[in-house]
């Protein structure tokens, strides 16, 4: 069938009257959620094709991407004196052990890639840096499969629909592929991009059937006689630890639907959180690192446990509004789709997401009749909208989340990193680095998040890796020179 005769039939199953949407024409085309210009793209195959994947970036090419080192800051001539970090527990060794767990921000996530040169600049590796570490071991990829996973940037070609949207290209080559990738040696940078939480926890099998291709980024962590990643880590002794967690399960709420993420309001809230509660991630690592085998617990709590950032206060969140499709558009009504299969009708409260199909909405060079979200025939997907529900999802997982870390460093004294308060400010244009740079959240323009809106640029993460240094110089009233934001700041403005 030809690209002309099926966007008749796609037109007839509209079932809308002409005037209603407006003359239709054939410069573009709309297949898989994303819109093409048809006499550009008559030789593209299926795969070729923009779609949108778990987040918000679109993928509009695939092309041949060489690998990208990334420069880091000298660390400036200082002596630590790290005996308040270093307790009874201490393996002994000359340098401090230092270990990370994290979410795609600790793992180096940049605009949905992860590869050896985004690990690079992941705040944990800033600040193995900054204490001169030489033994903070990352979970590279070999040489030859530098790209990782995923590598990403942004680009302005095959970008047909110009709409308020940034673009990327997938890199096609040097890309490591599942169950092919698995890591060599110990690591000291235990984050694992995209699947939340439940890393951390979880068996691998049962990982395995829920979250599909994302559970490549945990099967490297398997070894032989380990069901979770728990039976890794479980008998190192670290001198101290960061966990900065639950941005991802905000990602999988907001952009996956999925609503069914672990919380323990139930407990926290009454601040009689079990310590043998054995699906509890945190409660793991304070026992494992914390305590000694006879349970007693340490003089010196070693861990730096982060509280989670509010994802609806993100930019990306709020790019298009309601009453922005009702200016723009000049539509009273936009339905969707919502995760029970029924078609629901959008309220003024909610808003727009990222997506492919609303780049296509509010683009100028799609024609209307190709639009979804006009009619109750061709709705938007839940994917496509933050409505009420998913809001306060987010809100009760912020709460939750943030009073069960509360708990934890009231009960078991582990160090409070206060990202939530820290994100805040920076996305309200109130936080200005030690070193003297405005930071700006903006989507477009902006210094701290990448492209996509959602990772952090190389000068974010210094800012986040400072906020945990910070943290470390106040509790072990230690003199460790904060990171040159302006270093990287210079490798964040090409925006």
């Amino acid at each position: 069938m030809t690209l002309l005769s099926t966007a008749l039939a796609f037109i007839g199953l509209w079932g809308c009257e002409p005037d209603d949407i407006g003359e239709l024409n054939f410069d573009y085309f709309l297949i898989e959620n994303d819109t093409i210009r048809v006499s550009e793209n008559r030789g593209l195959k299926p795969e070729d094709l923009p779609k949108a994947g778990g987040d918000p970036s679109i993928i509009s090419e695939t092309k041949n991407l060489p690998p990208k080192p990334r420069n880091l800051a000298p660390v400036p001539d200082f002596v630590l004196n790290d005996k308040e970090i270093r307790n009874q527990s201490s393996n002994g060794q000359s340098e401090l052990n230092f270990m990370a767990f994290g979410s795609s921000y600790a793992a180096g996530v940049i605009n949905g890639g992860y590869n050896n040169a985004t690990m690079e600049t992941s705040y944990p590796n800033l600040i193995a840096r900054q204490l001169k570490l030489k033994n903070f071991n990352q979970p590279k990829f070999d040489n030859q499969n530098f790209n990782g996973f995923v590598t990403k940037e942004r680009t302005e070609n095959n970008d047909f629909t110009k709409g308020h949207l940034n673009k990327f290209a997938a890199a096609n080559n040097n890309l490591a592929t599942p169950g092919s990738a698995p890591i060599k040696g110990l690591v000291n940078n235990f984050s694992v991009p995209f699947i939340g939480r439940r890393a951390l926890s979880y068996q691998f099998e049962s990982l395995k059937k829920i979250n599909g291709l994302e559970y490549r980024y945990l099967e490297r962590f398997s070894k032989k006689n380990h069901s979770k990643i728990y039976d890794y880590y479980k008998d190192e002794t670290p001198d101290f630890y960061t966990l900065e967690n639950g941005i991802d399960d905000l990602r999988l709420l907001v952009f996956n639907n999925m609503a069914t993420l672990l919380t323990y309001s139930s407990y926290a809230r009454n601040a009689k959180f079990p310590e043998e509660h054995t699906s509890s991630a945190e409660i793991k690592l304070v026992h494992a690192f914390d305590f000694k085998g006879n349970g007693k617990k340490e003089n010196t709590p070693k861990g730096f446990i982060a509280t989670v950032p509010n994802l609806a206060e993100f930019p990306v969140c709020n790019l298009k509004s309601y009453n922005d499709g009702v200016k723009e558009l000049g539509f009273w009504h936009f339905y969707y789709r919502n995760p029970q299969g029924e078609i629901s009708e959008m309220w003024p409260e909610e808003r727009f997401l990222p997506t492919a199909a609303v780049d296509s909405l509010f683009s100028k060079n799609v024609n209307m009749a190709f639009k979804k979200g006009l009619t109750k025939e061709n709705p938007l997907e839940a994917k496509d909208i933050f409505y009420r529900s998913k809001i306060r999802g987010v809100e009760n997982y912020i709460d939750d989340m943030n009073t069960h870390y509360a708990f934890l460093a009231e009960k078991y004294g582990v160090h409070l990193v206060d990202l939530n308060t820290l994100f805040t400010q920076i996305i309200k244009g109130q936080f200005v680095t030690w070193d003297g740079n405005k930071v700006d959240a903006s989507y477009k323009g902006g210094n701290f998040f990448n492209e996509d809106g959602l990772s952090l640029t190389p000068f974010g993460q210094s800012i986040l890796a400072n906020t945990f240094l910070a943290k470390m110089n106040e509790i072990y009233k230690t003199n460790i020179p904060l990171i040159s934001t302006s270093f990287y700041l210079t490798q964040s403005e090409s925006k």
